[in-house]
């Protein structure tokens, strides 16, 4: 019994311990010099009146006459925050991105009707506000016992309302869906063709690091399907409004 109590005695010091270690790892010491230049990293030897040894995590070591110093902190060190502790102005403003989503109808053409899907964009973003972008799918629309295939290529343009972790946006796809397969179910002398694709979409971006974030939008989606038996070809539209869920990295 008596060996127990030591046991736990010793688990509650160690947590203690390793959370003390933990908390001060994000803590290093910060020398400000009277020339405006500031040295941080652990101070190894210290003088008192007379100057002080500071080491660097790079593991360079410089020694200041106390006259030098402004003054001497302990401080965190903010580029320990984890890539999920961010601020406004950590997000990021411009470069390459890729956005992926998977989406899917939620009414339009048909009761029985149902398209899914899965894109991908890649773009880049001008600013924080406008994102311009290709992106390729694919995607099903399925009808009873019919299915048919496409692989949409479109142009995606992106506009976000806000400079925030949250914001707003509006997103507009403009291209062309290729159908995969060429034959009608069901109806081999019918032949299949692609046709106009239009996507408009208002949804909101949430970022969950300063380069990641999430998306969601509902959309309208407009897509065109040419449909030929022997010499007669018509042209059918479908209508959808969809919900898109992604990331956007």
């Amino acid at each position: 019994m008596v060996l127990k109590k030591i046991k736990y005695v010793f688990a509650i010091i160690f947590i203690i311990t390793l959370n003390n270690v933990i908390a001060q790892d994000n803590y290093e010491d910060f020398v400000y010099l009277k020339n405006g230049s500031v040295i941080h990293g652990l101070i190894i030897e210290q003088i008192p009146n007379q100057s002080i040894k500071i080491q660097t995590k790079d593991g360079n070591i410089f020694v200041y006459k106390i006259d030098e110093i402004e003054k001497m902190t302990r401080e965190q060190n903010n580029s320990k925050k984890s890539n999920t502790d961010f601020e406004i102005k950590d997000l990021k403003k411009s470069g390459f991105s890729n956005i992926t989503e998977l989406y899917m109808s939620l009414g339009g053409t048909g009761k029985n009707s149902i398209l899914s899907g899965i894109q991908t964009i890649n773009g880049y973003q001008i600013n924080s506000k406008l994102n311009v972008g290709v992106g390729i799918g694919i995607e099903q629309i399925s009808q009873s016992s019919n299915a048919i295939g496409y692989i949409p290529l479109f142009a995606d343009f992106r506009t976000y309302f806000l400079k925030n972790k949250l914001t707003p946006f509006f997103s507009t796809g403009l291209g062309y869906s290729f159908v995969i397969n060429k034959n009608y179910p069901h109806y081999p002398s019918v032949q299949l063709g692609g046709g106009l694709l239009i996507n408009p979409s208002l949804g909101g971006k949430f970022f969950i690091s300063k380069n990641t974030a999430l998306n969601i939008s509902l959309g309208y989606r407009y897509q065109q399907t040419s449909f030929k038996e022997y010499n007669t070809m018509s042209i059918v539209s479908t209508n959808y409004y969809v919900i898109k869920i992604g990331v956007t990295f």
